[in-house]
């Protein structure tokens, strides 16, 4: 999905983020989606994009979809599975030194269930 997209509607999905994340503090949404607070402040004034990886989790942990955070941003929506969601999700928790890692066990545990025709 392309995200430098001029027209992508950056400040209004940071005010809609803000609206909607509820009590939650900036520390509490960076932490629980893996950036920092000064990246989730930028996000919400509008004047930093993110990844698409990053505005799934954001919706999720605000309890949005995330049609509808693509929705607000003025972009379709990606194919991305909740497995997808799951993994990225996932690799947030492991370290950032080992994260070469653990994308290596994710594929080799892909390749395994490819070639076992699953």
């Amino acid at each position: 999905m392309e995200l430098n997209n001029p027209l992508l509607d950056w400040k209004g999905f940071g005010l809609w983020l803000d609206e909607n994340k509820g009590n939650m503090s900036n520390r509490e949404l960076a932490r629980r989606v893996g950036l920092s607070p000064a990246q989730i402040g930028n996000i919400l004034a509008g004047t930093s994009k993110t990844t698409t990886e990053n505005i799934i989790l954001l919706a999720q942990h605000i309890g949005k979809s995330q049609q509808e955070a693509f929705m607000v941003l003025g972009a379709e929506k990606p194919s991305m599975s909740k497995e997808d969601v799951e993994i990225i999700s996932a690799s947030r928790s492991v370290p950032p030194g080992r994260r070469a890692e653990f994308v290596q066990l994710v594929k080799a545990a892909a390749s395994v269930y490819q070639a076992a025709g699953v």
